[in-house]
């Protein structure tokens, strides 16, 4: 996966409920700190369903965020991987940046068509912690928030929104036979050497969606 992108039709995010139109909210925080990695040092993943806050007359008033309207799923824009495979046995998969040509592309396309769909709503970025889907999140954000009309609420890293993990690209000879072996298999349901399977991403994106 890459981006997902967030509207909603009303210029709130907001509504407040009665007690009854509340029922079994809870408020979930996730923290992924890897020191190793050092790719996202604090992240919260799960923004609270529900709030509280006190109405004039000292009652407390729960505040709900309400789900989006719509949701745009955007893939990265160009990679180095993209254009030169040997690139992931130098650089790790989560580092790979995107080429001057995708940002280009980003620029003066992507964000342009996602700024047409937004079209003056609330809207909300989240992106896997890839910095080449961190820099097109970024790019068609800037490209949103330079139109006032539009209500740019953040960007939000998303883990589990991370792109199938193909083991260790460092020894090409191994991925070519894991490539040669995951058709012979079965691409679904075939798991990468210290990798995983694309039913093991299945079950992981839902969990974000």
């Amino acid at each position: 996966m890459g981006n997902a992108i967030t509207t909603n039709t009303t210029e709130s995010c907001t509504e407040q409920y009665s007690e009854n139109d509340i029922k079994n909210n809870q408020n979930g925080h996730c923290h992924a700190n890897n020191e190793n990695t050092n790719y996202c040092p604090t992240i919260t993943t799960n923004t609270p369903i529900q709030h509280q806050s006190t109405s004039p007359l000292g009652e407390i008033a729960p505040t709900v965020i309400r789900k989006p309207k719509r949701i745009i799923l955007v893939r990265h824009e160009q990679s180095l991987g993209n254009i030169d495979e040997l690139q992931y046995t130098k650089i790790p998969d989560w580092k790979i940046p995107i080429t001057d040509a995708g940002r280009k592309h980003g620029a003066e396309v992507t964000a342009k068509n996602i700024r047409d769909l937004i079209d003056n709503k609330p809207v909300m970025f989240y992106t896997s912690p890839y910095k080449r889907t961190m820099e097109t999140c970024q790019i068609i954000m800037d490209a949103c928030k330079e139109d006032e009309r539009n209500q740019v609420l953040g960007m939000r890293e998303e883990p589990r929104m991370v792109e199938q993990q193909f083991g260790n690209f460092q020894n090409g000879e191994v991925m070519k036979k894991a490539k040669t072996e995951r058709w012979k298999y079965g691409s679904f349901f075939y798991r990468f050497p210290n990798g995983e399977s694309g039913f093991g991403v299945y079950k992981t994106a839902p969990a974000f969606l």
